[in-house]
């Protein structure tokens, strides 16, 4: 009996925890999506365009990418060039650095396998001023034709907390 009252205890424990826990966290997420490198080589023609729908003019939001490299990548860092196109079609274009690695040639990021991943702010406490299609066109800015060892490239736009 004082075995089934402590695992009772034990269960009710856990549930009250995993309550606690999902109505902390509130679902940031608002756009989602990645692009798979072909060949894990990007050429400096490829472009990579997302195309966010967005009909939330009051909240406030981050932009960010996720770079997912393998070992052939042969930078400590990757410089970005940005396009914002709004639906009206006013663009701008930004130019990113990004740090890969440090001194040593170690990745920043998490590993699994060979594949590194890194999620890095591109923009925070944004407002989209209009609704409608937003498209964010990347492209690389390495001066190489062909940039080896980047396997996907994805962008995220999260309610800013």
């Amino acid at each position: 009996m004082i075995g089934e009252n402590r695992k009772s205890i034990a269960v009710m424990a856990a549930l009250m925890t995993m309550v606690l826990i999902s109505s902390s966290c509130r679902n940031r997420n608002y756009y989602s999506d990645s692009v798979i490198i072909p060949d894990a080589s990007w050429r400096s023609d490829n472009s990579i365009l997302f195309n966010a729908p967005v009909d939330d003019t009051t909240t406030t939001f981050d932009i960010g990418l996720t770079i997912r490299t393998n070992p052939e990548y042969p930078f400590r860092n990757l410089f970005i060039f940005f396009t914002t196109t709004s639906p009206g079609g006013v663009s701008v274009r930004d130019t990113v650095e990004y740090l890969l690695s440090n001194e040593k040639g170690e990745r920043f990021g998490t590993g699994a396998g060979a594949i590194t991943s890194l999620n890095v702010p591109f923009k925070t406490n944004v407002v989209f001023p209009d609704q409608g299609i937003y498209r964010f066109r990347i492209e690389q800015g390495m001066r190489r034709e062909e940039l080896t060892g980047i396997v996907d490239i994805g962008l995220s736009i999260t309610k800013h907390e």
